[in-house]
């Protein structure tokens, strides 16, 4: 018969633990990979606060300011200032319980002349402006 062999205890590798959650890990990067689809890209992560910023300054003071400089020197009241602005392909805040909405959607309902909505009013809807 064999004689009794002292098998020494196996002893955990000090640096097994980020291993481990490495491997843990594995199967979630592997569906968000599979998600991506076909052309095994990542979705594009947008912040809209973000992309109106980047809007907003664009070429200096930004092209929707500049825009809204050009329909105030032509706009009789708040019908044409937003009709100019819709040509350029900006629309009209969304009707929200905030100040800046609230006000702007004022100015659209009375339809004055004076004060005319300001350029906090409109958004870029991403279409190509109307053609003239």
């Amino acid at each position: 018969m064999a004689a009794d062999v002292a098998v020494p205890a196996v002893q955990r590798h000090a640096g097994g633990e980020p291993v481990m959650r490495a491997v843990r890990l594995l199967p979630l990067v592997c569906v968000a990979v599979v998600a991506c689809g076909p052309h095994q890209e990542l979705p594009r992560l947008t912040i809209p606060q973000l992309e109106q910023t980047k809007e907003e300054v664009q070429g200096g003071i930004g092209r929707r300011y500049q825009d809204h400089a050009a329909c105030k020197q032509t706009a009789r009241d708040a019908a044409t200032m937003i009709a100019c602005m819709s040509d350029k392909g900006y629309g009209y805040i969304a009707r929200i319980a905030e100040p800046q909405a609230t006000e702007c959607w004022r100015l659209r309902q009375e339809n004055t002349t004076d004060p005319l909505p300001e350029a906090l009013c409109f958004v870029h809807d991403g279409a190509a402006p109307a053609a003239r």
